[in-house]
Formats: structure tokens, sequence, C-alpha cells
């Protein structure tokens, strides 16, 4: 049926009409759907015509005339039908066809080539009526209509140009020629010609029209020769578009700019910049930049900013060949991102980091920095291979512009950039032209982590942040905090790096900083310990007479820190360098990270090892300078003690406690010096600073113990005992630093006493009060910070609180890291004093702690009752995720089990800290035995048993004891020597019988018969907590229990083995009898599966030996019939077939085992054992009789196929019948219990004679 233009225009006149009824709109829908059906072109492309340029005559009078039409919905969508109608027919019927070919359709349904010709000259035309209507009624309402018409011209030059249609671009040009509107349809043309032609064939590609290689081939090459014109057009139509950027000249700029970006992608560089597109793309950079105001268009520069980033992203681009190009393109962008950096910091300081200007400059720059990165990424190589100073200065600058730019917009950014710029650098020493931008690097990252540790900790790094653009206010702590530390790994990645590659340079930027730092020390000390002082030093040292407003409120608030991070810097590089040219007075810890892979050749490691005089040189050359300045220090700490309004002595002692090690390893003299300086603080008056003073004291104090000489230490000990009674004494210290302090003390003593009973007097001395004090104060209400400082330092946990604490060191501390490695051990000079010291220290503190374990503790005050019981937290830590019920919300699981939730700020604060007492006892139980146990069993120390007097516990403990007692003890047991002393023996026993009580418990309240709540004494709470409690237990004790026999087995011959091996193997076997308690069930799988796995994979053939006894055996197959164990029928067979297996002449022990359980486990059992018996013809008689016992059935008779009753059916009096030919019966229905009943008889006829 044919359908005429009007029809359709009717039809789209109802569907679009509001009056429409919704028949007549279905009817309309129906009618252009069939349009779209149509097969023959000929009836599609003339109809598609008159919609699409709006007439009813003939195709070329709709052009001609150029009616033009009021924009009405009905025109606006019969265009936008039209010419939806065109591009389908040009995609279904037009394919390409020679140049030569006839006036013939290749298709009958198709278009004949005059058709097209006729076309063709119709799109041309229509592009001039679009452009007319443009101008008429705004370029915006024929944006949709702009670029189908693309679309479709488009797809008409993918098939025809240039071969039937060589005059397209010198059409579209000239009609692009004729005014503003015409500009916009044309560049809307040319860009999606290049953008269909360029992705052709790829993942990208819009077009459905399907060529070879041969053929885009020849359309890129036809579309770069005429490249120079097509570009010169775009850049006419920008440059006129921008001298009034608004209305339909803002969207021609829009328009030619995204078109100019698609060429920038492939076009010829050097036509690019012949052309003056890099010009113009730089002119509306530099408009944008230098002239930010409401009147710039919004998304002009960022247009142009991404043509930038299409030509220095290609490949073609950093070749040789366009390498002078690219560097040009540099020069002329870092002045651009140098002002868009001021612009930031101006709006910056006007609008306190807020409002539109500011969000803006903050785009503007990031754009700008984006685009230098991508350029000096790829001309990295070109400008670091040439020496010239103009290419150094370029990367400096390139450094400085993105740093710049990054850090006042995001510290993670930052990093990541200067991160980037560690990777690009090459490492090759001779490239010289990189030192200096070596240099930038390091200044970067120096002044970037005191920016963020600043900001992370004080109110003027805050203040100061925010004067660079950052708002630390905003962003989480934790974010800060990990921005520190990227930087941290981030800056020593860059010092070992820059030590490989340029040691004699890093020891001139060494050299230079320490010099820095000395004279700002100096100058700071000789004015006052100020802030300002601070600066003024550092501006003048760096040369910097005209800071910035951001600069001079950095350099004010940063000064200290950045003191402190050269200082650690110089320490992590010149000792990298020392240790790279085998200097052995490194002060670097051998253990750390090995250096790169790299390796220089001989040459190079030559001419770096001739900077060694250089590097010693500036080292005593630096150190000198700052022995002065440290000097002042010590003669004016009491003028700067006594100052206590300003910040300076807290991060003066920072300063010098940084580099305390350094000092007393290159100027033994200082350790005087430095002891005095550190007590001087302590026992300075109060002040408002005191708390951060006395930790950053007490810390110096510990860094000098540790390193000063021996020699110098030993003549100070007495005074230091002295002066740290009376400090002690005075109560001033909180209960870290008083840790800190301690510890300071009794590693001096420890590092210059001999091992003699002089070291061990003055540390009981040392230890007496602290001890006791640490012991009483366990009950007050502020022993929350003590006990954390004593816990964390004998575990040798490090932490830092809330109330500073920052102690790693205590007696026992460095006892647990002496004796964890039993090698190194013997090789420590306190080994010995470690181990006569711990048995008099450890039971006192273990004794105490036990007792609060098991609640005996006693003078708690009423409110405390609820604090018996465990936090929800600690619920769900000990016993899983798996309680009753799931997952709940907040305060559920107080309300499961009857316990009020806490409600008073004391209760909180006591749960908090009696969680920690209950966690850290058993944890620094755990690592004093495990640590010292060899010790113990070797040498006859005694013991107080109460440590290990574990069934004194309460119930609801049980887990944490069983797993604080079994881990250790299995690894003490592993090395466990063939003879013990008697003391090792008496604590075995001890343990031993302790675990076998608290096994007996266990068991009983398992197995106790339900009883009634009204009878039980218990409360419901208790009652409640310990069924999910002995849950847990029995699955834990399960695994921890084969593991220690495993341990006690591997030596069958040894001592211990002979006495523990009967009561493993009688434990064993009570714990698989856990299996018909449905909360041991897991117990009983664990148990089993890790039996399996250790007898699989044991070392001896004659371990399994210990295994075999009637009670094991049976407690063995006993599992098979526990519906609740399921998961353990598997690996209990699995052991009774290895046992069986490797023990032929067990099967007899076997067999007198088997009668005391059913008869289906027998038969289960025996099925699986068939395979190891197949040889053995007596042994399967005695199986089968055997058997047929079990079964009640007679193994001699013959009995029907037909009437043979299932195994578990036949009654204990029926008569004996033959089970000879069981497995020929037909119908093999399923036993209850999962076996099928042939399975019997199949292995009786199996084991038949």
């Amino acid at each position: 049926m044919e359908t005429s233009a009007e029809e359709i225009r009717r039809a789209l006149e109802a569907l679009h009409c509001a009056d429409s009824s919704p028949e007549q709109r279905g009817a309309a829908q129906a009618r252009l759907e069939a349009v779209k059906k149509v097969t023959d072109a000929n009836d599609r492309w003339g109809i598609a015509l008159r919609l699409a340029f709006a007439d009813r005559g003939t195709p070329s009078e709709a052009v001609s005339r150029g009616n033009l039409l009021a924009s009405t919905v009905l025109e606006t969508a019969c265009r936008h039908f039209g010419l939806s109608l065109l591009k389908d027919v040009v995609v279904q019927w037009w394919q390409p066809v020679p140049q030569t070919s006839d006036d013939v359709p290749r298709d009958p349904h198709g278009l004949s080539l005059a058709q097209r010709d006729q076309l063709r000259d119709a799109l041309l035309q229509g592009m001039v009526l679009y452009a007319h209507m443009a101008a008429s009624f705004g370029a915006y309402s024929l944006r949709v209509e702009r670029e189908k018409l693309a679309e479709v011209l488009s797809e008409v030059a993918l098939r025809d140009w240039p071969q039937r249609w060589p005059q397209l671009l010198p059409q579209l040009l000239s009609i692009g020629e004729s005014g503003v509107a015409a500009a916009q349809v044309t560049t809307a043309v040319l860009r999606c010609l290049a953008e269909q032609i360029v992705s052709l064939g790829g993942a990208g590609h819009a077009s459905r029209y399907v060529v070879d290689a041969r053929r885009r081939q020849e359309l890129l090459r036809e579309l770069r020769a005429n490249a120079e014109p097509i570009l010169r057009f775009l850049v006419h139509s920008v440059a006129a578009c921008m001298e009034e950027t608004c209305g339909d000249r803002h969207d021609g700029a829009v328009e030619a700019l995204e078109a100019l970006t698609t060429w920038c992608e492939w076009a010829p560089i050097d036509v690019l910049f012949a052309t003056g597109v890099v010009e113009l793309v730089l002119g509306v950079l530099t408009h944008d930049v230098r002239h930010q105001s409401a009147h710039t268009p919004k998304d002009i520069a960022p247009l142009a900013e991404n043509c930038v980033a299409a030509l220095v992203s290609r490949k073609d681009a950093h070749t040789r060949a366009a390498e002078r190009q690219m560097q040009q393109l540099l020069q002329r962008l870092l002045p651009l991102a140098e002002s868009a950096l001021d612009g930031l910091a101006a709006s910056v300081a006007k609008g306190y980091g807020r409002g539109t200007d500011v969000e803006k400059a903050h785009r503007s720059a990031r754009r700008l920095v984006a685009v230098i990165s991508t350029l000096v990424v790829r001309q990295l190589p070109g400008l670091l291979s040439s020496r010239t100073k103009s290419s150094a200065s370029t990367l400096e600058a390139c450094v400085a512009v993105e740093y710049r730019a990054l850090a006042r917009t995001s510290p993670t950014l930052a990093a990541e950039s200067l991160a980037f710029w560690v990777a690009a650098v090459p490492r090759a020493a001779s490239m010289s032209t990189s030192r200096s931008l070596w240099m930038a690097i390091l200044d970067a990252l120096m002044r970037q982590q005191a920016t963020l540790s600043v900001a992370a900790q004080s109110d003027a790094g805050c203040r100061a942040a925010t004067a660079l653009g950052v708002s630390p206010e905003a962003t989480a702590e934790e974010e800060w905090q990990q921005d520190v530390r990227r930087c941290g790994r981030l800056r020593q990645q860059v010092l070992e790096q820059f030590a490989v590659a340029l040691p004699e340079v890093a020891v001139a930027w060494c050299g230079t900083k320490l010099a820095l730092l000395a004279c700002c020390l100096a100058d700071c000390m000789e004015r006052a310990p100020s802030g300002d002082a601070w600066a003024g030093a550092w501006i003048a040292a760096e040369g910097s007479t005209t800071p910035s407003t951001a600069d001079s409120n950095l350099t004010e608030t940063l000064a200290l820190p950045l003191a402190v991070t050269v200082l650690d810097a110089s320490e992590v590089l010149l000792g990298n360098i020392a240790r790279r040219l085998g200097d052995t007075t490194s002060t670097r810890d051998a253990s750390e990270e090995a250096w790169p892979e790299e390796r220089p050749t001989d040459s190079q490691e030559a001419g770096r090892a001739s900077c060694l005089p250089r590097l010693l040189e500036a080292q005593q050359s630096s150190w000198g300078k700052l022995e002065d300045a440290v000097q002042r220090v010590l003669r004016l700490h009491a003028d700067a003690v006594n100052n206590a309004s300003g910040s300076a002595p807290p991060m003066l002692l920072r300063v010098i406690n940084t580099s305390a090690a350094l000092l007393v390893h290159h100027h033994p003299q200082w350790t005087p010096y430095l002891l005095t300086l550190g007590f001087a603080f302590l026992t300075a008056p109060a002040t408002p600073s005191l708390h951060s003073t006395s930790t950053l004291a007490t810390e110096l104090l510990v860094r000098v113990a540790s390193a000063a000489p021996t020699d110098l230490l030993t003549p100070h000990l007495a005074p230091m005992m002295e002066c740290a009674q009376r400090v002690l004494a005075s109560s001033r210290l909180s209960s870290g630093s008083q840790a800190s302090l301690c510890a300071a003390l009794a590693v001096a003593a420890c590092r210059a006493l001999p091992p003699a009973a002089d070291r061990v007097a003055f540390l009981d001395q040392l230890w007496a009060q602290p001890l006791q004090q640490w012991i009483g104060l366990l009950t007050d209400d502020g022993a929350l910070a003590t006990w954390d400082g004593v816990v964390q330092a004998a575990c040798g946990v490090d932490g830092v609180s809330a109330h500073g604490r920052q102690t790693l060191t205590s007696l026992l501390c460095l006892f647990v890291r002496a004796t964890h490695h039993p090698a190194e051990a013997e090789a420590l000079p306190h080994t010995r004093l470690f181990r006569e010291v711990l048995p008099r220290t450890l039971p006192a503190l273990l004794h105490h702690l036990h007792a609060l374990h098991a609640g005996t503790l006693g003078a708690l005050p009423p409110e405390w009752a609820p604090l018996a019981w465990p936090t929800e937290r600690e619920l769900t830590f000990w016993l899983g995720d798996d309680l009753p019920g799931g997952p709940s919300a907040p305060g559920a699981t107080y309300a499961r089990f009857g316990l009020p939730p806490p409600s008073s700020p004391l209760i909180m604060q006591q749960q908090a800290w009696l969680k920690r007492v209950r966690v850290d006892a058993y944890t620094l139980w755990q690592r004093a035995l495990s640590s010292c146990g060899i010790a113990w069993f070797r040498e006859e120390h005694p013991l107080s048993l109460t440590v290990v007097d574990l069934p004194a516990c309460s119930d609801w403990y049980a887990r944490q004891v069983l797993q604080g007692a079994l881990a250790p003890l299995v690894r003490a047991m592993c090395p466990l020597p063939t003879s013990l002393p008697s003391s090792a023996k008496a604590i075995v026993e001890t343990i031993r019988q302790q675990l076998e009580m608290l096994l007996d418990r266990v068991h009983q309240q398992l197995h106790a018969a339900p009883r009634d709540e009204a009878d039980d004494p218990r409360p419901a709470s208790t009652a409640a907590l310990q069924e999910v409690v002995l849950e847990q237990v029995p699955v834990m004790l399960g695994r921890d229990l084969v593991e220690l026999a495993g341990a006690v087995l591997e030596r069958p011959g040894s001592e211990a083995s002979a006495a523990w091996v009967p009561w493993c193997r009688d434990v064993l076997g009570r714990a698989l009898q856990w299996g018909d308690n449905r909360a041991a069930c897991r117990s009983v799988a664990t148990c089993v599966q890790h039996l399996n796995e250790w007898l699989r994979a044991a070392a001896h053939e004659t371990a399994p030996r210990h295994f075999l006894s009637e009670s094991l055996l049976a407690a063995t197959l006993h599992c098979l019939t526990t519906p609740q164990v399921s998961d353990a029928h598997a690996p209990a067979l699995v052991v009774c077939q290895t046992l069986l297996t490797q023990l032929p002449e067990a099967r007899q022990a076997f067999l007198d085992a088997v009668p005391a359980v059913h008869r289906l486990e027998a038969e289960t059992v025996l099925e699986r054992l068939a395979s190891p018996l197949r040889n053995d013809k007596e042994r399967r008689v005695q199986l089968r009789r055997f058997l047929g016992q079990c079964l009640g059935v007679d193994v001699g008779a013959e009995l029907p196929p037909a009437n043979r009753p299932r195994v578990h059916d036949v009654p204990e009096t029926s008569p004996r019948k033959s089970l000879r030919n069981v497995g020929e019966r037909g119908d093999r229905r399923q036993a209850p219990d999962g076996l099928l009943d042939g399975e019997a008889e199949s292995f009786l006829g199996f084991l038949d004679v």
C-alpha cells in the first residue's frame, strides 16, 4: 500500500496532538511502523526528502524553493522522521559501486545511480536550507536536525567519496563560508565524517557500513590530503565565533573546537602547527586564564585543553620529527599553568576556599597540570638526554607547577604526582641534567610531608592548609594519616633511587640541607624559640626575600617539621649511600629491604666509589655545623623550658630526638649533653606543654641509651637512677612516660653493666617500685593508660593511644624479643639476665591478672555487676559470628542473654578496661610461654603453678583459657628434648592435670541432664551464655588436642611420649564420643578431620600404632551413627581404614571392639575395609562369620532372591539364612540412615571362600 508524505504528516500530527484518542494514536503509530518496513527504496526516498525538507512537491522543487517553515512541534517531528528515513535508505540500499558502472542499480529494490546523484545534490542544498532556518529560528532549535543531517551525509561519503563524489569537500567548505549558521552545519558534517572514518572498523564505530582495510586506508589518505583547508576553515570558524562568545556564536565555537579535537587525534602534526591550530588553542587558554570573568564561556577552555591533550597523547607526537614542536608547546604551556596557579591563589585568598571563582580556578589549574604531565611523560627521554640548561629548567618548572597545583587541591594527588615523577625519571648516572630534577622532587617531598604532618596535628597547620586551598576539616583524619604514610613511603623510594643513581648529588643535597638546618637552629635559639624566628631563619637561608602570602604562612608553620623531615631524609640517604659503597659504619639496619635489582656497571660502580671521601667530608661538615647549634640549645635549654607560651620546646625536642641516634653514633661525646637535656626537660617546672615535653624527653633518653657507647653510659647510670627515682616519686609524669623512663634505664643497664650480680641488683632496684605501683593501680579508675603501657611493652606491641602513649620497651618486652628466636637469644648479652629476672617478675604479675580473670579480686562496686559478662564485641570476637539468631542490632546480644546493656559512662569505661585486661593477660601468658618454654624445660627454674591454674577461670571464658593454654604448649612441646629435668616434668604434669580437669568439667556439662528452670540455681543469663560458649569450646578443643598429640607422638622414643601417649589417646576417644550431643557435633568433625590429616602426614611409620586402642576405635565407629556429625563420617572411615591397612595385626583388636557398636556400623566399616583384605583368605572367613553373627543370619544357608528381607528388617529371633547371593537382588531400597541393604550381602559375597 502506497503511503504519501501527506498521510505521514497526518499520522505524526495525530501522534503528537494532545486531543487525539488512544485509538487514533495507535493507528498513527502502526502507519509509521509500516513505512519503516517498506522494502523498496523508491517508495521511501522521495517521502523522506519531502518530510526532511518540508515541501509537498518533488524533491528538487522542495530544495530549490527553500521554503521555510515555522518551528512547530509538527514540523520538527516531520523533519526528524524524514531524516531518519533518509539514513535508513542510505544504510540499507546504498552500496558502493565503481565509478565506471552503468546507470543500473545493483539491487532491484535499491536506488539507481541517477537517483543517487540527485539525492547527493539534494543533501547539499538541504544544508543551505537548514542554514537559513537556523539563521531565522536559531541554531539551538535545530541542533538535533543538524546532527542527523551530518550523519546522513557521512554515511553517503563513506560509500561514494572520493570516486563518485570528488567535489564533496570543496562544496562543504563553500557552504560553510556563507555565514555563521552555515559554518555550524558544515562543522558538524566535517566532525562526523572524521569520526566515522577514523573509527571505521573499530569498536567505537557507529556506522553499519563494513569495509576492508584497503578502503579505510584510502579514506584516511584522502582525508589527510585535504586536512589543511579543512583545518584552516575550522580555525577561522573558532576565531570568528570567539569575537563574540554568546548565542549562536558560542555554539559555533563549541562545535568547531569539538571538531578540532577529533582532527587533532590523527591529522599531521606539521599541518596542525602550520594551519594555526596550536596557536588558536593556546589563545583560547590564554583568554580563559588571564580573563576569568562571568562573560567567559565555561565550556570553551576545557575543549581547548582537550585539543592539546589529544595532540600530546598521540604516539607520533613524540618522535624525533615532532620533538621540536612538542618542546615549544611545553614552553608555551608552562606560563599558562603559572597564570592559572596565580589565579587560584588569588581566588583562595579572596574567597577562603569557597565560591564559583575558586572552583573554576581549581578546575583550570588541574586541567592544565594534567596536560603538562601527559606532555612531559612523553618528552622526558628527550629532555633528559638534552644537556642544555633550558631542558633542566623545563623539568624543574614542570615539577614545581604540578606539585604547586595539586598541593592546593588534594594532598593525595600531590603524593601521586610526585610518585609519577619518581617512576618517570630514569636512574642512569650519566644523565647529569636530571640532578636538578632530583633536587626539585626531593624539596617537594620534604615540604609535602611536613605540610601533611602539621595539617593533621596542629591548629596552625590547619590554618596554613586552609590558606593553601586545602580543607583538612572536611577530610577524615584517617585519610590524612594515610596521606602522611603514603608520602613517607614515597620519600623512602625517592631517596633510595636517588642514592643509587646520583650519589654525589645526594651528598651535596644532604650537606646543603643539613647546613641549612644548622643555621636555622642556631638563628632560632639566638633570637627566641618561636615560630617567627624559625620562619625568618628558614627564609633567609633559602634566599627567598619576597615570599608570597601562602609561602609565608607555609614557612612560618612548617619550619620545624621541615627540619625534622630533612634530618630524617638525610639519615636515610646517607645510610643508603654508605651501605651501597660498602661502608660498615652505616646506621641503617642490614635487615631492611634490599636494593633494587638494577645493578650498575663496573665503570659506574668505580665512579660512585670515588664519592666516598666527599660523603665523609659532607657528613663531618654537616654534623660539625649542627654540633654548634645543639650546644647552643643545651646552653639555652632553661629559657626554652620556662617559655610556657610558645610551642618551640616540644618541637625543638622533636628535632633533636629525631637525630639522637645519628648524633651519638657520629659524635659519642654528645652522650652526656643529650642525657642532661632529657632529664632537664623532665625536671623543669610544670608548663602547659609538660605532657608532650615529657613524652619527647623520655623517648630521647631511650634513643640515647640504645645507641650510645657502653663506656659512656656506665658512669651515668647512678645519676640517671637517682634522677629517675625523683621523677617517679613526684608523680608528675603520665604512666606511659613512667614506663618509657624505666625502659630507658633498663636498656642502659643491660648494655653498660656486665652480666653479673650488679646488673641484677640494679634492675631489681629499678623495677621494684614501678612494678608494685602498676599492680596496685590495676583496680584504679586511672589505670587504663598504665595498663596499656605495661602490656603493650610486655607483649612487644607498638601502639599510640589518645593519651600519647608511645612506649615500645620494658624489661618483659626486651625478654620476649630476645627469646623469641632462641638461636639469636644466645648471642645477646642480656639473655642470662632475662632468664634470671623473669621468674621473679612474671609470676607476680600473671597471678594478679589470673585473679582478675577468675573473679576473685573482690571489692568491686555494686554498679560493676554487669561487668562480669563480656561486652557485645567480646561475644562476637570470642564466639564468632554464628550466634543463635544470626546477626542482630546493637544491644540485642545483651537481651538474648538477659544482660543489662551499659548505661553509665563509668560502666562503659570499666568494660573497656576489663576487656583489655582479659585479652592482654593471656596474650602475655601465651607470648611468655612460647618464648621461654624451651628455656624453662632445659633449666630448672621455679615457676609458680598458679600461672597454669586454668580451671579456676569462669566457664564463659573457657574458650580463651584453652586457646591460651594449648597453643603455646604445643609450640613448646614440639622441640621437646628426650630427657627432662624435674622442674620441667612437674610443669608438664601440672598442665596435663589441669587440662584433664577442664575436660572433665566440659564433658559433664555437655552430657548433664537438662534442668528445670525453676530448680536451676544459675541465673538465666548464665545458663544461656554457657550453652553458647560450650558450642564453641569443643571445636577448638578437638583441633588443638590432635595437634598436641601429634607433636608429642613425633618423638615416640622420648620420655615425654611414654607419659603423654595414653592420655592423648584417651582424650581423643572421649572427644569423639561427644558426637551424641548437639552442642559438640562440630568438635567431633574437627577432631576426626585433624586426626586423619595427621595420620596421612605422619613422619614415622610406627606413629599410628600409638592410637590403636579399643576406646579410640569404638569412638571412631560411634561417630558413624550420629546424624548430627555427618561431616565426620567420611574422615572417620578413612581413619579406620588407615589404621587397619597399615597395621594388619591390629584387625583382631578391631574385631573385638566392633561388637560394642551397632550392626549397620560394622557393615559400613567392613565394606570400606574390603580392599585391604583381598589377599587374606583366613581373615575374610573370620570377618564373614563375624558379620553374619552381627546381622543375625546364617552364612551357610541359601536364601531365595525373591524373599530376601532387608538387612535392617531382620529380627533378632529370625532363622539364620544365607547371604551368598545377596548381590543379585533387583530392588535396592534405601535404608533409613543412608546405607543400601545390599552392601552387606555384597561384601559377604566377596568374602565367600
